[in-house]
């Protein structure tokens, strides 16, 4: 057990103990998407995915971990949307954040690690899935074209997200 009493495993949630796996909240897991750093992330669907790679690690059926982090809710009729990990060293948000109406890039060693909106969907979630193709977003591409990438853009885009800003966190 690790000093913040999570479990380390490996890519199919095997702890350092045969036969014994671990997954959820207490899973110090490697990231997808994330060159392989280990986490231990509290979110109610990744703890159930973790669930179902565990059972089929333990039934025989070698199942490497290849899910994204995404986190999603819902308040005050706003919905905000989370994908990726880390600790950025910079933050290039396009949109209003007063209108809570913008979208951001987690930027760290020059790459994209994460993404975050608030009614801006589903930029985010193309995210997720642009990562778990194995491709990654670096800062000069955002800088040269910051939506190029983004396959589903929306409702009247370029008017709503032309403001920039950059917060260094």
């Amino acid at each position: 057990m690790l000093d913040d009493g999570s479990i380390a495993v490996d890519k199919y949630l095997k702890t350092n103990v045969e036969n014994v796996y671990a997954g959820g909240d207490i899973a110090y897991a490697p990231v997808f998407g994330s060159n392989d750093i280990s986490a231990a992330i509290g979110h109610f669907s990744l703890a159930h995915y973790h669930g179902k790679i565990a059972a089929l690690n333990i039934c025989a059926k070698s199942t490497p971990l290849n899910t994204i982090p995404f986190f999603w809710t819902t308040l005050f009729g706003k919905s905000y949307r989370y994908t990726g990990y880390g600790k950025p060293e910079k933050i290039k948000i396009y949109g209003s954040l007063e209108n809570l109406e913008f979208f951001a890039y987690y930027i760290k060693g020059g790459k994209v690690i994460a993404m975050s909106s608030v009614g801006a969907d589903p930029i985010v979630a193309d995210f997720a899935n642009f990562q778990h193709e194995g491709k990654s977003l670096t800062e000069a591409e955002v800088n040269t074209n910051p939506f190029g990438w983004i396959r589903n853009k929306p409702k009247n885009f370029e008017e709503r997200f032309q403001n920039e800003s950059i917060v260094n966190p």
